[in-house]
């Protein structure tokens, strides 16, 4: 599913803020995600501060139910396992 151009990473500082998924295209990242396991997640410190961190153009938290996508900010929205998979990532990967 991924262009061979892009790679998956885990990313984790030493003091603790984490992001679930981050997809590289070279040394840039290109889309950050969180993955959570409720519709209405709480986005913690770490998260904020991995957002700063990473300076992507974009990023989703990503539901396993969620059935309608909406945005937090200009920079990230809260999308469905399956809205991510087949419109959200295939576009972004296209465009960047």
């Amino acid at each position: 599913m991924l262009p061979p151009t892009v790679k998956p990473y885990y990313y984790l500082t030493q003091d603790g803020s984490e992001m679930d998924l981050v997809l590289v295209k070279g040394i840039k990242p290109v889309v950050y995600t969180e993955i959570k396991t409720t519709n209405e997640p709480d986005l913690t410190k770490g998260f904020h501060e991995s957002f700063k961190d990473l300076k992507c153009k974009s990023g989703f938290v990503v539901t396993q139910y969620r059935q309608t996508s909406y945005s937090l900010s200009e920079k990230f929205a809260i999308v469905g396992l399956h809205d991510f998979l087949i419109n959200s990532l295939p576009l972004i990967l296209k465009l960047r």
